[in-house]
């Protein structure tokens, strides 16, 4: 499932469907420019802290950087991400950590737009 992934987030289109599975074809790169973004993530459930760890080192190609805060006093923990990334990335990496339980993900986008063949 995860080639699946990877292919359509590089552009790919699914052409036919085989009795034995999706045949790919990567007809264009869709995403032309990059914008940086910082994401603010604050996890209440450390249980949680797992799965948004995870979904950071899928997406950690379009990461800049990243800080942890554990907050002990009220129980959470805030993480901030700094990210280059397609629009599309972005919003789909803040779509999927904002619907774990227990976990908030707001994100701000900077007017830098940058096409990627200079990133």
């Amino acid at each position: 499932m995860r080639h699946i992934f990877r292919a359509r987030e590089a552009g790919a289109v699914v052409v036919s469907r085989e009795r034995r599975g999706f045949l790919f074809w990567i007809k264009e790169v869709v995403f032309v420019e990059t914008r940086v973004a910082l994401m603010g993530i604050i996890v209440e459930e450390p249980e949680r802290a797992a799965e948004v760890n995870e979904l950071l080192h899928r997406y950690s190609e379009y990461v800049i950087g990243r800080m942890g805060v554990p907050y002990r006093a009220r129980g959470v923990n805030i993480i901030s991400v700094v990210l280059d990334a397609p629009q599309d990335v972005i919003s789909a990496l803040s779509g999927r950590i904002g619907r774990l339980e227990g976990v908030s993900a707001k994100t701000l986008y900077s007017n830098v737009i940058t096409p990627i063949e200079d990133r």
